[in-house]
């Protein structure tokens, strides 16, 4: 009997270190990141890039972060507009929810956002010439830094690669950009050439209920 159990137990551990080796290379999504209909926030950790920011407290990366006590700022490029912040995805999605959570008491950003498939953004130059923005808005910056963003869900997906934000103007007492946290909520897009296959197919088994 004892031999048994030292051998279960053996098995155990083994089955135990299998199931941990297996979630290691798993990629989570938690709770918190997803939304109804199986969106999931796609902004976090990606790169990024600004027209305008503030060395060492205020770099692009901060707008996407996850944390609210950084941000993306202009501090330094008092009233200067248009700035940008860029986003990139790294593959095609459909974006159907934005989040946004602007910093500063009294502070007020007039902004678009798009969506392309192309980067706009090189230098201190953002290019929307010609191009449709899904999104244009008015940011109410907090008194505080914010812990949570104010979201847009969008009247239909837009797909594309890259998603900016576009400051273009400033009302109230603000001279720079502040943003705290942008979110970018969707799914991978599908092939517009995509066909399913299946139906009408022949269909055989090895073994089958009569």
């Amino acid at each position: 009997m004892k031999k048994r159990g030292v051998r279960g137990l053996s098995i155990l551990l083994s089955l135990l270190l299998l199931v941990s080796a297996v979630c290691f290379n798993m990629n989570y999504v938690f709770a918190e990141d997803e939304v109804p209909g199986g969106a999931t926030e796609l902004a976090r950790g990606k790169a990024a890039v600004a027209t305008h920011y503030q060395d060492g407290n205020g770099v692009a990366s901060y707008a996407n972060d996850g944390d609210f006590s950084t941000k993306w700022s202009t501090y330094g490029y008092n009233n200067v507009v248009p700035v940008a912040l860029q986003i990139d995805l790294g593959l095609q999605y459909d974006v159907t929810r934005l989040g946004m959570s602007w910093y500063g008491s009294g502070r007020i950003f007039n902004y678009n956002v798009y969506i392309t498939d192309e980067a706009i953004v090189e230098g201190e130059t953002a290019t929307t010439d010609n191009l449709t923005p899904v999104v244009t808005g008015q940011g109410i910056g907090s008194a505080q830094q914010a812990e949570a963003c104010e979201y847009i869900d969008l009247p239909q997906a837009a797909a594309g690669r890259y998603v900016t934000v576009v400051v273009t103007s400033l009302e109230g007492m603000a001279a720079f950009v502040a943003l705290a946290e942008l979110e970018i909520w969707g799914a991978e897009s599908l092939p517009d050439d995509l066909v399913e296959l299946a139906q009408n197919k022949n269909v055989t088994a090895s073994f089958s209920q009569e």
